[in-house]
């Protein structure tokens, strides 16, 4: 696969993400206007935090992810769909710990480094 193709093949991957999110997002917002909403509804109930809630719904996909890598046949959703769906929660994940360490929000720091300062500036450092 060459530069342009592999381009497109991102271009593709992006575009579906965003679609995903969009439609999921208004399946199973619970609140309009906190996109995290559920991962917080279903961790309270559960008893865990939103990133493990995160982590097990990751967990499903990555799953079948891993079967194919095996060369084990994939029944039910394709596997670009599997792919997608990993993606979007890795996206969700970052969205979920980026919130946790706000208020730090400077554009150019990585997320790595927010949560490592926010640990600083609430806990002391590590």
């Amino acid at each position: 696969m060459n530069t342009a193709e592999f381009d497109q093949v991102v271009d593709m991957i992006h575009k579906e993400c965003k679609e995903i999110l969009a439609t999921k997002g208004v399946d199973y917002t619970l609140d309009k206007d906190n996109r995290l909403s559920q991962f917080e509804e279903i961790a309270e109930e559960v008893g865990v935090t939103p990133r493990q809630v995160i982590g097990v719904l990751m967990s499903k996909h990555k799953q079948s992810i891993l079967k194919v890598i095996r060369g084990e046949t994939l029944y039910g959703e394709q596997l670009d769909k599997k792919i997608v769906d990993q993606i979007n929660y890795l996206c969700l994940l970052w969205a979920q710990v980026s919130v946790e360490a706000a208020p730090i929000t400077t554009v150019g720091i990585s997320l790595d480094q927010d949560v490592h300062l926010h640990r600083e500036q609430t806990r002391g450092p590590k």
